[in-house]
């Protein structure tokens, strides 16, 4: 199969490209860096496009060239800026993105990975603008979908933690903080958020490229709960090989809905604990 990737060389692209590869896809990658140093698979089904989504028309020939049947787009610059200036920018050159893009023929699904922070009250995570922008870019691309009678996956992430993940997040955070043996300042500590292990999301993906779900929207989180002190307290125990107890998971706080386990067949396998373990076993940060 023929896929499309934006934001390759990003979090989750780098996780989601390696998985791919071995499953032995032809992989058309667009980012803005040129090294692909992360990439443990030979590259002779990758082809590499260094450039800005905003593709010229020499990069637009070579994705058409390319006749992929999947656009993967995890692309947003400048995160964790969710300003209104950024915001905007990220808006505008998303629309002129898929206004190319829907003028390759091949594509027959896109799937997109939105946030949580979309929701109603829940826009405090990020910012308002981020939101807006988002819910803008998903209605803009749904409806073109609709017409031009493509599948449409919209894919709202929860809190994504792993291998790759930017350094200034709270995992990445703490685990550095431990290796040097530095204070870290906890805050909102009792802050209860749905955490999400990233190959999950790659999972997810790669269940959805042979689905034929159309103009569809869900949840990637894993439906429980955390406090921020107890992961924290948790990694801390482990890292320094002291006793630890299981970590209390919630269901009455913001939480990923079921729906999509159903409907797709997908539910997150790693539970978060195993994954916590992995991370510090695998020196990833």
């Amino acid at each position: 199969m023929n896929i499309l990737v934006t934001g390759s060389t990003g979090f989750i692209g780098k996780n989601l490209v390696n998985y791919l590869l071995k499953k032995n896809h032809n992989l058309c990658l667009v980012s803005k860096k040129k090294k692909l140093k992360f990439i443990k698979k030979k590259k002779i089904n990758v082809i590499s496009l260094q450039c800005d989504i905003n593709l010229n028309k020499k990069n637009l020939k070579k994705i058409i060239n390319f006749s992929p049947d999947i656009l993967v787009h995890l692309a947003w610059s400048g995160i964790p800026d969710y300003s209104k200036k950024n915001s905007k920018k990220n808006l505008l050159k998303q629309k002129k993105f898929f206004k190319k893009i829907f003028c390759v023929a091949s594509i027959k699904k896109i799937i997109i990975t939105g946030s949580c922070s979309e929701y109603k009250n829940q826009a405090y995570l990020t910012s308002n603008h981020f939101s807006n922008s988002k819910n803008k870019i998903k209605n803009f691309v749904k409806k073109k979908c609709q017409i031009k009678k493509i599948s449409f996956i919209w894919a709202r992430l929860f809190h994504v933690y792993g291998k790759y993940q930017n350094k200034r997040s709270l995992i990445p955070k703490i685990i550095d903080a431990l290796k040097k043996k530095k204070e870290i300042n906890i805050i909102n500590g009792l802050a209860k958020h749905d955490y999400i292990n990233v190959l999950d999301i790659v999972h997810f993906i790669n269940l959805n490229l042979n689905l034929k779900y159309t103009n569809y929207e869900c949840d990637l989180g894993s439906s429980f709960s955390y406090r921020v002190y107890d992961i924290y307290s948790f990694i801390k125990n482990n890292f320094l090989k002291l006793k630890t107890c299981k970590l209390k998971r919630f269901n009455n706080a913001f939480v990923a809905k079921k729906k999509n386990h159903k409907i797709f067949g997908w539910k997150p396998k790693i539970d978060i604990e195993v994954g916590l373990k992995q991370l510090l076993n695998s020196n990833a940060f």
